[in-house]
């Protein structure tokens, strides 16, 4: 996908290709499965799921689109025969039964190949597998939906949202390359031209309200051109912006006390950790950013304004204030300091859990309700992934209007809701069932309802990140919960009824820590890391940028299934009758995902493939799903679209399978993912998109599950070994730089990584950026979830994890892991990166934006938002700068790439000497200019970064000029050259350590005749002299001296001497005739500067030229 320049003005082209060779077509029990590789299944559930594709394209500053067009340039035809398209289904949440309780995935074993699968405790696998979750209900082929997409395909081409980032206006374009014909044939759109007309902007150009200071306005443009097609179309703001003294670009907050979110007053001491988050703003600083801690102790205290005022709880006053902070104060990145015990989580409720539909019948089906008149029934049976089905933590709400149902025991309320005992629903009960009656109007609880429960109440810190919005900061209302309701983020599929903005307008991370020790240890490893430095100094190994680490444990496994001489058989058993020509599989719950097939293991080394069949019979080889054990007709359903007739399986319980004689009575059966495993698929996309966007990051290792369903170019890819929980820690001891991990997780962790494994890591400070497409494993407001171990161990582990507090869903949180990393190619800042979630809320059509408004609030940033991050071994930069400074002179230090010795813009160096810090960028001649005349004769340390280059380290010393004391020991003429005379002195005090050191008078200056005539006096007399030198280093250039207490500046200009004697005759000079200074810079007389006369011997006579 490239945008070209169009010839007619007003129009940005952009030309999308699509390569047949990415397209994949699989034909399962249900229809055709289409897949585009970089394309999103999209739709409306029970419809036809189609490939879908969306673009964002920066427009002139100004302007807005105005109409968006295309021209096909290719097609052709993928299927010409009517077929089905399978209908899309709602995602499943990538956990297990087992994940509930904090229990870990068992990983262990060595893989087994197709051929030599062995029967293990009645499971063919190579590891104890875990029970699975119950399967989502299949959603059949919807006919209306099928009919509309057939008769009016959806356009290939159309403009989904409009957003401003910045000053640069953003066309968001959906692109759908597969047309479904009327006659259900399919085609392929392989090269299509979009043009975007666009036209002036209704508001017109104008200064964006959420931009408040210069590295705001950076952070918005490196954003634009993080998400668009055409970052260099992207209109850099940031020189409109001035930086100003009172500007503070990277903000922490943390307190030394643990605080009750609900009172806002400290409960308790937490530790030191204030003084380990000023000890990263100090780092920050040296890297020219302007960072400030800020306690909460003071933004309750009212420090900086009366945010407890009007508000709730203490995640509304630190709300508040990062309001006032952003608009005041210009912050652009914020990094919480401390886990949910000292900056308290906000929750929202994810829509995509917890519904009950409402219904026809009377008494409602399972997750349905029905409305009487005058109250409203309600059949609750596991509405959502571990629903508990009790009254503790339960509520119950409208999303649709905000109301809150109270529990009502006694069932006397006007508005509330009560267990009954059973479908009657007239008679209460203080025990849970599942009938459940809500008093109420029609207005009030006749709607879709939503149980809320804890998994999900989804914790979420973009509540502190997306700040300022057109429906936030109104007069008498709480930000995200305008319906009053003290639930905070409510939403459907596209409304949003409590005002929440998908958007970030500062860039943030928490450290999940709560003590000085875990303070200390995340500081430690964001500045190693941003230093490519351990604390001791050494560096990093250089090829540690290079190190990815891929994990894949499968999404589904295998399930064996053995025989059994019952009739009819248990779960996930098979019986065979004598005789028959068939054998009855009975499934625990039916496989109703679109890519199971089922495998025949004869014998130990026989392995072979049944297809599916929905005419299978005597005689006719295959599987399908039956009614029952004993009624082994087909069960299914049929639709008619458009005239044309489909069958679709209706999956049952029951599998009727009719095959050979060795077929029915096998070892076993297995049903097996017809390609490889989800998991294994994402995970492989994901390399191939890194191998082509970080090149560098080359040094791949691969421990995946479903290693034997790799195709022959893929195993061959990298390095590839059989996923086991010792390999994976000897990996991670490794010390990777970037861990992908991919499969079903809890809190304590997933892929055979558990807490236990990451407090025991011993990677050092080669510490790795961890993404966890997986659930629960950054659950923060549990104690502790495996994300916080790893950022907090001392010893190793993570520098920062990106995972999900709540669920993750299969064939959704892949596609945001993959946009994280996409990033990559256009931005460096982990804050940035994990921002780019929200921009998959219009990335979504239909049901599935339910899941995205999921992941936006469940992916949470562990570590520091504002941490670039290295994408490849460093570069390396070439300092010069003097050693020995002069404070009255400029200190310049110029910056070139150490390859090409080509000046380098834009390096920040930062030179700092206890209080006095000065931060500069280098001009384009890679230079940085700093006025040193507030310094100390002292060493001072000069620090040059640049993103992705080796940040260099120096010390210089600021020298002079300064007085240095002493009796004169030396006068040596004429040396080291004929123009100057060296002076050494006995020191008193010592400098340095050396009690002797010598200086030059040189004979250019215009009073070296005077100052030669005091060392030498001063070297008879053995008078203690001061010199005022250039430089206390040796060798620095004399430029006064000094008798006793009192200064005398001789300027030559002033001075008239009168020549008394000649050679070897005594030489008298009358000082009463000069003009001189005294120590606070006055001019002196006769009177108050006594006449001194210097009686001196010279080996040499020569005449005393003064002007």
């Amino acid at each position: 996908m490239s945008r070209r320049e169009a010839q007619q003005p007003g129009t940005v082209i952009v030309d999308v290709g699509i390569d047949p060779e990415s397209v994949s077509l699989q034909d399962t029990p249900f229809g055709l499965k289409v897949d585009i590789e970089g394309f999103a299944l999209s739709g409306e559930i029970g419809g036809p799921g189609l490939p879908s594709k969306v673009l964002r394209v920066a427009l002139p500053p100004g302007t807005e689109p105005a109409e968006v067009r295309w021209e096909i340039r290719d097609a052709q035809v993928l299927r010409r025969d009517p077929v089905l398209i399978a209908p899309l289904q709602p995602p499943r949440p990538g956990v297990d039964d087992n994940s509930q309780n904090g229990a870990r995935d068992v990983i262990g074993g060595e893989p087994v190949e197709a051929g030599e699968l062995r029967r293990t405790s009645n499971i063919i696998v190579d590891e104890p597998l875990v029970e699975p979750l119950p399967q989502m209900p299949f959603r059949s082929p919807i006919q209306a939906i099928y009919e509309r997409e057939m008769e009016q395909s959806r356009p290939p081409v159309r403009l989904v949202a409009t957003e401003t980032i910045g000053l640069t206006t953003v066309a968001v374009v959906e692109v759908n390359p597969i047309v479904y014909e009327q006659d259900a044939s399919i085609h392929l759109i392989t090269s299509i031209e979009v043009l975007i007309d666009h036209r002036p902007s209704v508001a017109g150009p104008s200064t964006p309200e959420r931009i408040t200071s210069r590295a705001q306005a950076a952070r918005l443009v490196e954003m634009a051109q993080m998400l668009v097609i055409n970052p260099e179309d992207v209109w850099d703001i940031t020189p409109l912006y001035p930086e100003l003294i009172t500007d503070v670009d990277y903000l922490v907050v943390t307190d030394d006390q643990r605080w009750n979110a609900s009172t806002a007053i400290p409960e308790g001491a937490a530790g030191g950790l204030v003084a380990e988050f000023e000890r990263l703003a100090e780092w920050k600083r040296r890297r020219g950013l302007r960072a400030r801690v800020v306690t909460i102790t003071d933004i309750v205290a009212g420090r900086y304004g009366s945010f407890a005022s009007g508000s709730r709880d203490l995640q509304e006053v630190i709300r508040k204030f990062l309001r006032w902070s952003h608009d005041h104060w210009g912050v652009a990145w914020v990094l919480l300091g401390g886990d949910a015990a000292i900056v308290p989580i906000r929750k929202v409720p994810g829509a995509a859990e917890g519904h009950i539909e409402i219904g026809t019948s009377n008494p409602p089906d399972k997750n349905e309700s029905f409305w009487t008149g005058t109250y409203l029934k309600m059949h609750v049976d596991r509405p959502g992934v571990w629903f508990p089905g009790t009254v503790a933590g339960l509520t119950l709400v409208n999303p649709h209007n905000g109301v809150k149902i109270p529990y009502d025991s006694t069932a006397s309320a006007g508005l509330g809701w009560f267990f009954t005992t059973d479908d009657s629903y007239v008679t209460s009960s203080a025990a849970a069932t599942k009938y459940v009656r809500v008093h109420g109007t029609s207005a009030q609880i006749n709607s879709r309802l939503q149980w809320i429960y804890q998994w999900n109440n989804i914790p979420t810190d973009l509540y502190y990140a997306s700040l300022v919005g057109s429906q936030y900061g109104l007069p008498a209302f709480h930000d995200w919960d305008l319906t009053n309701n003290e639930v905070y983020g409510q939403h459907t599929n596209n409304t949003d009824i409590d005002g929440v903005e998908y958007r970030t307008d500062v860039s943030l991370g928490r450290a999940p820590i709560s003590s000085t020790a875990q303070a200390a240890a995340f500081v430690d490893k964001v500045i190693a890391y941003e230093s490519f430095r351990r604390p001791d100094g050494s560096m990093l190994p250089g090829s540690w940028p290079r190190k990815l680490l891929m994990v894949s444990a499968n999404w589904g496994g295998r399930r064996w299934i053995g025989s059994s001489a019952v009739s009819p058989p248990p779960d996930w058993k098979y019986h065979h009758a004598a005789g028959s020509a068939h054998s009855v599989i009975r499934l625990k719950e039916p496989y109703e995902t679109l890519d199971w097939r089922l495998l025949i293991q004869v014998s130990a080394n026989d392995l072979r493939t049944l297809p599916y069949h929905r005419s299978a019979a005597a005689g006719v080889r295959g599987w399908r799903y039956v009614i029952s054990d004993t009624n082994v007709s087909a069960s299914e359903t049929t639709i008619t679209i458009l005239g044309l007739t489909f069958h679709i399986p209706k999956p049952s319980n029951w599998v009727a399978v009719f095959a050979a004689a060795d077929e029915l009575e096998p070892d076993g059966y297995i049903f097996d993912h017809t390609n490889a495993d989800g998991s294994l698929r994402d995970q492989e996309q994901l390399r191939e998109q890194l191998a082509t966007d970080l090149p560098a990051l080359n040094d791949v290792e691969r421990l995946y599950e479903d290693d034997v369903d790799l195709t022959p170019a893929q195993a061959a890819a990298a390095p590839i070994a059989h996923l086991t929980a010792g390999r994976l820690e000897d990996a991670l001891n490794d010390g990777p730089h970037v861990v992908s991990l991919s499969g079903h997780g809890s809190s304590n962790g997933c892929c055979g990584l558990s807490v236990s494994m990451a407090s025991g890591l011993t990677n050092g400070f080669e510490s790795f950026i961890a993404y966890a497409d997986s659930c629960l494993t950054s659950q923060f407001d549990a104690e502790d979830a495996v994300s916080e171990h790893l950022v907090y161990h001392q010893n190793g582990g993570a520098v920062a994890y990106v995972g999900n507090a709540r669920f993750s869903w299969i064939d959704v949180g892949d596609n945001f892991q993959r946009r994280f990393f996409e990033r990559l190619t256009t931005t460096r800042h982990l804050g940035l990166l994990n921002d780019s979630r929200c921009s998959m809320v219009n990335e979504s059509t239909g049901y599935y934006k339910l899941y995205s408004k999921w992941e936006i609030f469940s992916l949470n940033l562990m570590g520091d938002p504002e941490m670039p991050v290295w994408t490849a071994p460093p570069r390396y930069m070439k300092v010069t700068m003097p050693r020995d400074l002069d404070r009255r002179f400029p200190f310049v230090v110029e910056v070139r790439q150490q390859l090409l010795n080509l000046p380098m813009a834009g390096a920040v160096v930062t030179i700092s000497q206890g209080a006095f810090v000065r931060t500069g960028r280098t001009d384009a001649l890679g230079r940085a200019h700093f006025d040193i005349a507030g310094t100390q004769i002292a060493p001072m340390d000069v620090m040059v970064s640049k993103v992705g280059y080796l940040p260099v380290f120096d010390s210089v010393e600021v020298a002079g000029p300064a007085w240095v004391r002493g009796t004169v020991r030396v006068v040596a003429h004429q040396q080291p050259n004929q123009h100057r005379t060296y002076v050494e002195l006995d020191l008193d005090p010592a400098l340095g350590g050396d009690s002797k050191r010598g200086w030059l008078a040189r004979d250019d200056r215009p009073d070296y005749r005077i100052i030669l005539d005091a060392v030498t006096d001063a070297y008879i007399s053995g008078e203690r002299i001061s010199l005022y030198v250039t430089s206390i280093k040796q060798n620095g250039a004399i430029e006064r001296f000094q008798f006793g207490l009192r200064q005398l500046e001789i300027r030559a200009a002033d001075l008239r001497l009168e020549r008394v004697a000649r050679a070897e005759t005594l030489r008298t000079v009358d000082l009463a005739e000069a003009v001189v200074r005294s120590d606070n810079g006055a001019k002196g007389t006769q009177a108050d500067t006594a006449t001194r006369v210097i009686d001196l011997r010279k080996e040499e006579a020569a005449p005393l030229a003064v002007s």
